[in-house]
């Protein structure tokens, strides 16, 4: 890939990206998100984009006292995602995408050109910018520092309302200032999904009660307070995880580095 000077959104945005239709079933986009690899699709009605569906959307949706009776294949995707959004051009910088992105809160930016969505570009991609040009700053200046965490007795709708509060993505599970699991929304959103479409309606009110973090959080991903920054990136982008876990060197929990963070150093810091 060659890449400007001043690095583009064209240099670094997906062209295959992943989309439905905004009239199939909440359980369709699963299934193509899963095969992407990736954690949002964009929605379109008659070839014209309309809205983009995200991990994020699924658990605002779902969870709630209102949807307890609804099984996700009867859910439309119309229904659950975020509509109009907000979108860029191939040729803006990287820069000006991740600032859209800081600003107006948001993950990813369908890319267009010419009234046709030719791209998507994600945190993800442009993390990415870390590794290429060598990044080596301590993962220490651009983490955030004292994370809400989870223990492994607490219950999945407690993470859910944490992750939504406090809009983050990323929750190390704790004991004893020692990480031992890691919970993102991505967790959270596929566990709902799982146990919408296994329990009944009638049951799902006391039996969500019983659906712990212990029952779906990952082994902890972890890198240290020093590490330089692109090496933590790739971490990231290997483990195909929202963020990871930053310890000092007895192993306790001092912060976490996510997708945001990182986003956020370079749309600030980097003088590109």
């Amino acid at each position: 890939m060659a890449i400007s000077s001043t690095p583009l959104v064209k240099d670094y945005m997906v062209s295959d990206y992943p989309k439905v239709d905004k009239d199939d079933s909440l359980q369709y986009a699963l299934k193509v998100m899963e095969k992407y690899g990736t954690d949002r699709v964009l929605a379109f009605e008659k070839g014209r984009l309309v809205g983009i569906l995200t991990m994020k959307d699924i658990i605002v949706r779902l969870g709630t006292l209102r949807t307890r009776s609804i099984t996700p294949s009867h859910l439309y995707v119309s229904s659950v995602m975020t509509g109009n959004p907000i979108t860029v051009h191939p040729e803006a910088t990287l820069i000006e995408a991740s600032k859209t992105m800081i600003d107006r809160g948001i993950s990813s930016l369908p890319v267009v050109s010419s009234g046709r969505v030719v791209g998507l570009i994600t945190k993800r991609e442009i993390a990415k910018l870390c590794i290429d040009r060598n990044i080596d700053t301590p993962t220490k200046n651009v983490m955030s520092y004292n994370p809400i965490t989870l223990k492994p007795g607490d219950r999945v709708i407690h993470a859910r309302q944490v992750i939504l509060s406090n809009s983050i993505s990323t929750l190390p599970v704790v004991e004893n200032g020692k990480p031992i699991g890691l919970v993102t929304i991505d967790e959270v959103a596929k566990a709902l999904v799982a146990f919408y479409n296994i329990v009944p309606a009638k049951y799902r009110g006391e039996r969500i009660m019983h659906l712990l973090v212990d029952d779906i959080m990952k082994n902890p991903i972890k890198v240290h307070i020093e590490t330089p920054l692109y090496e933590t990136v790739k971490v990231i982008l290997d483990r195909r995880v929202r963020g990871v876990i930053v310890v000092d060197s007895e192993d306790i929990v001092t912060g976490v580095v996510t997708l945001t963070d990182i986003v956020r150093y370079i749309s600030s810091e980097l003088n590109l």
